[in-house]
């Protein structure tokens, strides 16, 4: 009885705290998230939103409680107090200079939105929405940087085809020659002494190249064997998953090396293909018919139904399709509203991405819809693509004159090397179920996020001694194993669940303590009483 009604409180006030303190902690990390600088997208009125005009772009930037921005004519500053959701104005200036009459009218809308006493704000897949009782401003994030300086490809050039990598790009050159910049942690930007390549294909931490001869060449992590590509032959396309590697065969069969847990690797039977992508842990075709063929990892990426495609390509989560009309369809997960296609149009070319999509127009304009955390989708302007791809959290294009453009976070210094961390070394190889689930949490929820990069980078760091001391003693596996069982948990819900699924859980969740508190309550009101006497 004593411990019963230890235990049961003391659940109900975990319970409690957190339920108390939660809000403020993702409040706090809102108002953190507020901090940088925001480009305009579109203003005007809820279901009636416009994009402003091109002449010259519309900037916030935020820093602590301040503000300032340029508004198309005039440049304005002042000091917000950061309330819950709520910016309220203490005080605010603008410039009076005059401008273009279009420019004026546009600006005076957007001082009328911005300038009233309370904001409401909101932060959604690295998108900034402000909303009054004026209107709604929905801004982007500035183009982020290239990764912290390590995907520089601003002296690359005739470049006839790219590839993006988890966190480092590839290019190929008119000669037949290959570089590559950003994270080289596995050797898989090691492509200095290539020759004769007429394509490149990016995994996560391995290239692949195809030879004009039809060979094949490889380098990077090796550990499931992605690299095994010396006897191909006959080879007329090349595809890199995350830990996989594919080819086309001129006779329309494909072969697959590499990580099979999920079966992306049994392309055996597959006949009259004319196309393959390789997404994180499955792979696609499309066949001479214009119907296309998939296996691996399925996450309700039902292509079944697809007819008259021209190209695929497969991200983390979801994959994407161009029609012979132009239009594109998409299947999978839509998180971050990846798979939001519909309506597009003259499209040429599709690049799927870790929680991104972007697609490649006729005019050689590109746009891109999904996850912005890292700027990602920050493509508005790009002009004269002739070629798109897309990484984790980075986007490259390539222009006609031969030079590459790229936006996001290409070059993340810290990623894992295969089987040296802790849950690895607890399962004791990475092919471990288990540590598929944790992987694919950490591609998609933590890699996604500068919040959740730091704590991925933390625990990269922090790992290796602990994990070679797990594995100089195996008896602590088990204790290792059970202690990972909360993260995986929640990992297993995370990954594998449907918005209303999760909505579903957490309802229980909260029943579940509610009901805990009120039978804690009444045992307590249940137990004998001693008086003395």
């Amino acid at each position: 009885m004593k411990n019963r009604k230890n235990l049961l409180p003391a659940l109900v006030s975990i319970v409690l705290v957190f339920s108390l303190i939660l809000p403020a902690v993702v409040a706090e990390a809102s108002a953190t998230a507020l901090q940088g600088t925001w480009v305009l997208e579109y203003y005007g009125e809820p279901g009636n939103l416009i994009a402003p005009y091109p002449d010259k772009d519309i900037t916030l930037t935020i820093s602590g409680s301040d503000f300032s921005g340029h508004a198309g004519v005039n440049s304005y500053y002042g000091e917000w107090e950061v309330v819950g959701d709520k910016l309220l104005i203490v005080e605010g200036y603008r410039t009076e200079a005059a401008g273009p009459e279009h420019l004026m009218e546009q600006e005076d809308r957007y001082f009328r939105i911005l300038f009233v006493p309370e904001v409401t704000y909101e932060i959604t897949n690295g998108k900034l929405t402000l909303s009054s009782s004026e209107g709604l401003l929905v801004f982007m994030r500035e183009a982020a940087d290239s990764g912290h300086g390590e995907c520089d490809v601003g002296d690359w050039t005739d470049i006839v085809q790219v590839a993006a990598g988890g966190y480092y790009a590839v290019g190929l050159k008119s000669d037949g020659s290959v570089v590559a910049v950003g994270g080289n942690w596995e050797g898989q930007c090691d492509v200095g002494n290539w020759t004769d390549i007429t394509q490149v294909a990016a995994g996560d931490y391995h290239t692949v190249g195809l030879k004009t001869d039809g060979t094949v060449v490889a380098v990077g992590d090796n550990y499931d064997g992605q690299c095994e590509v010396g006897n191909w032959t006959g080879i007329t396309q090349v595809a890199a998953g995350d830990f996989h590697t594919v080819g086309l065969k001129s006779d329309g069969t494909v072969v697959a090396v590499g990580d099979n847990y999920d079966g992306q690797c049994n392309v055996g039977d597959w006949t009259d293909i004319k196309q393959v992508a390789a997404g994180a842990y499955r792979t696609v075709g499309v066949k001479t018919d214009g119907t296309v063929v998939a296996v691996g990892h399925g996450w309700r990426c039902d292509v079944s139904g697809w007819t008259d495609i021209i190209q695929v390509s497969a991200g983390l989560f979801h994959v994407v399709g161009v029609k012979t009309d132009g239009t594109v369809v998409a299947a999978g997960r839509n998180n971050a509203g990846q798979c939001n296609v519909r309506g597009w149009k003259d499209i040429t070319q599709v690049a799927a991405g870790g929680g991104h999509t972007v697609r490649l127009k006729s005019d050689g304009t590109v746009v891109a819809v999904g996850s912005n955390s890292f700027g990602q989708c920050d493509v508005r302007g790009w002009k004269d693509i002739t070629q798109v791809d897309a990484g984790s959290v980075y986007t490259v294009g390539l222009k006609s004159d031969g030079t590459v453009v790229i936006v996001g976070n290409c070059g993340y210094p810290l990623l894992p090397t295969p089987g040296c961390f802790i849950a690895t070394a607890a399962y004791g190889t990475p092919m471990a179920g288990e540590i598929q689930v944790l992987r694919e949490y950490r591609d998609e929820y933590l890699l996604t996020s500068p919040l959740g990069q730091a704590l991925v980078d933390l625990y990269y760091r922090v790992s290796p001694p602990i994990a070679k001391f797990i594995t100089d003693h195996p008896s602590l596996k088990p204790v290792v194993r059970a202690g990972l069982l909360p993260a995986l948990a929640m990992s297993t819900v995370a990954v594998n669940t449907t918005p209303a699924e999760k909505t579903a859980i957490l309802s229980l969740f909260v029943l579940v303590s509610v009901a805990l508190g009120i039978w804690a309550k009444r045992a307590r009101g249940r137990d004998p009483q001693y008086t003395s006497g």
